[in-house]
């Protein structure tokens, strides 16, 4: 159960991050007549300030609950992440006003990197010494893969043949996002009891 979850659930959050990504410039073209070489470098520092303030955020959160000895500290900080990213997710490519559109964008890019800064260190903390490199290779070759194989190709998919409009895509990239991440927050919010159970028996000293 445990296992399962640290080196799946950062896939969910990749084929969402990728997906929205790699269109969100073709979406403000499409759904605010605003060209790429506009948007493309407001999406450039949105995504330098909120993936790095997620970043830093992540590792402050998870060695600040590690020290307070919080149950499944390392893990529950991307529950975190995906708590402040799932509505976001899915509205910004909903909402009529770019500026909006731009600041729910913001929070899913920040959410993400919270959640998935913390699978590296999550992964490491309830494997064995001799196992952490084989299951971080697992993590980045599901995540790394999946994610850029699914996320923007997944899009597509449903843009083409689903709503046959390429002015759908605002709600191909909605319908996409969704379910990845409600089963995200599933993973993760049920996986905090295995977690804590697998970490305090590889960890008894704490």
């Amino acid at each position: 159960a445990t296992f399962a979850r640290v080196l799946t659930y950062p896939t969910l959050l990749s084929i969402i991050g990728y997906g929205a990504l790699a269109w969100a410039p073709a979406l403000f073209d499409r759904s605010h007549g605003m060209p790429p070489s506009t948007s493309g470098v407001i999406l450039g520092i949105l995504v330098a300030v909120a993936g790095a303030t997620g970043t830093l955020a992540s590792g402050f959160l998870s060695d600040h609950w590690v020290a307070r000895k919080v149950l499944a500290a390392r893990f529950r900080v991307a529950l975190v992440g995906v708590g402040l990213f799932a509505l976001p997710a899915v509205l910004w490519p909903l909402v009529p006003d770019p500026t909006v559109a731009f600041g729910l964008l913001f929070l899913t890019v920040l959410g993400l990197g919270l959640a998935q800064s913390a699978a590296p260190v999550s992964i490491q903390a309830v494997f064995p010494n001799r196992m952490r490199g084989q299951a971080i290779s697992v993590y980045l070759l599901l995540a790394g893969l999946l994610g850029i194989g699914l996320g923007p190709t997944s899009v597509a998919l449903v843009t083409d043949y689903v709503f046959h409009d390429d002015k759908a895509l605002r709600y191909a990239l909605a319908l996409t996002a969704g379910p990845s991440v409600l089963f995200g927050l599933w993973l993760i919010a049920s996986g905090l009891r295995p977690y804590a159970k697998t970490y305090s028996e590889l960890h008894p000293d704490g």
